[in-house]
């Protein structure tokens, strides 16, 4: 079986090649970043009044010991749900939170088929118009999560994200199982998963 270029004479188990990946983002960072998609409420949590420790010291912990080895983002969906928040002060506190980190374009969720002559059978659309329907990837993730949450991490697939970071345990991360069948690369993580993760070399010397 050949995987990212080395050849195994037994198939390698899943276990491996976990482990493999987790070696390699802890041992091969000098020549890339990890790439970790922050959702809306990660950038969200100063103004959340139930704010939990189990998220805030994992947090701390990691940008403030890995963050020349990560590359924290988000997408033009989290300035857009921020601009919706009710309250001025707080929408523009959101957005000056958001300043501090890189902002990627949307990809576009839906794709156009077809409008012109003999793209499409005679009568399916109007001449012109064509046919609009769900991104391949996105209706896959339709299929598992709730609208804006299968957009936020549609955008963070198609930006190749390592990892979507987020603290929904009601709607992202219990389902991850799920997702998980899809075979992405792209973990669902909480930040005491990411902290996990980050620190486990470290932890596991102590």
């Amino acid at each position: 079986m050949k995987y990212e270029g080395f050849i195994f004479k037994i198939k390698p188990t899943n276990k491996f090649l976990s482990e493999y990946e987790r070696l390699k983002d802890l041992f091969f960072l000098k020549n890339y970043k990890i790439k970790v998609y922050l959702d809306t409420c990660i950038l969200g949590m100063t103004l959340d009044e139930t704010i939990k420790q189990e998220d805030s010291s994992p947090l701390k912990r990691i940008f403030e010991n890995k963050k020349e080895i990560i590359e924290p983002y988000t997408s033009e969906k989290t300035k857009e749900e921020m601009s919706k928040h009710a309250n001025n002060s707080k929408k523009d506190y959101l957005h000056f939170i958001i300043s501090f980190f890189d902002v990627i374009p949307e990809e576009n969720y839906i794709h156009t088929i077809g409008g012109s002559i003999g793209s499409l059978s005679l009568g399916s659309a109007p001449l012109g118009c064509g046919i609009e329907e769900d991104d391949p990837l996105f209706a896959k993730l339709k299929n598992i999560f709730d609208l804006d949450d299968a957009k936020h991490i549609f955008q963070a697939i198609k930006s190749e994200a390592k990892y979507f970071l987020t603290t929904d345990s009601k709607t992202i991360l219990s389902r991850r199982k799920e997702f998980n069948k899809l075979g992405f690369k792209i973990k669902l993580v909480s930040p005491k998963n990411l902290e996990n993760i980050l620190f486990a070399e470290e932890d596991n010397t102590e």
